[in-house]
Order: structure tokens, then C-alpha cells, then sequence
């Protein structure tokens, strides 16, 4: 059964800004699970899931003082902090932010959270990347 819907004809080329502002995105939920969520051998304590009540990303649920996961919303790319019952806590729309400056809002409310938000890091080399 193909459950698939064309949505509207977009030449794949008009995509490929949205497509790298999302993956940078995405980031910042990977390295969330990776600096806070238990390990797991295989890393997907690194990857995200979809949550179809919400429309939303989100990475592995991390225990803290006050448990969260950090969520992406994909069509307005704000980031989003949930708590267990993924209710929205805490929002960040990151139109016109850095990585960096999404980064220090996320270590920031994290903390608040109870979270060690000092090993809050980007994965991979820090990005200049404006979204």
C-alpha cells in the first residue's frame, strides 16, 4: 500500500537550502542525546523520532532534575523543549539565530532543568551556520 502524497511539484534543487537548514537543525537535538541520555551502544541515543501527535522531531528523553526531550518543529525550525507528558515547556524559533546561539539558549534552559548542561556539545566541528 503506498501511503506517499505528492504535495506539490518542487524541483529537488529549490530544496537544498531547507534541506541543510534542517539538518543543522537536527543537531542540536543529536547532541543533546549524546551528551546527556544513557548510551547506547549502537548511538541511537543520538538519533530522533517522529512524534506524529505533535508534528514534531525529537531526541531521546533525558533524565534530569525536571525529565525532557528536546523536539524540532521542521516547517517553522523551532526548537522546542518537552516534558514527560510532551507538553511544550519552552520555545526557540530559529530563524536568523547561529548554531552557536541555538546552542547557548539550549545549555541554558537545560540547566534549569537540572541537566549538566556544560556537556552540552556540537558533535562535530562547530558550525557558523546561520539559519
Amino acid at each position: 500500500m503506498n501511503t506517499w502524497q505528492a504535495i506539490a511539484k518542487i524541483s529537488p534543487h529549490e530544496l537544498v537550502e531547507s534541506r541543510l537548514q534542517l539538518h543543522y537543525a537536527i543537531q542540536l537535538l543529536a547532541a543533546t542525546g549524546a551528551a546527556l541520555a544513557e548510551a547506547l551502544p549502537d548511538y541511537s541515543h543520538t538519533s530522533l523520532a517522529w512524534h506524529s501527535g505533535l508534528d514534531v522531531f525529537v531526541g531521546a528523553a533525558i533524565r534530569a532534575t525536571t525529565p525532557f526531550q528536546v523536539a524540532l518543529d521542521p516547517v517553522s525550525l523551532t526548537l522546542m523543549l518537552l516534558d514527560q507528558q510532551s507538553e511544550t515547556t519552552i520555545t526557540l524559533p530559529l530563524a536568523g539565530k547561529t548554531m552557536v546561539e541555538g546552542l547557548h539558549w539550549l545549555q541554558q534552559e537545560l540547566s534549569h532543568l537540572g541537566a549538566d548542561a556544560s556537556k552540552l556539545v556540537f558533535l562535530g566541528m562547530v558550525q557558523k551556520w546561520q539559519f
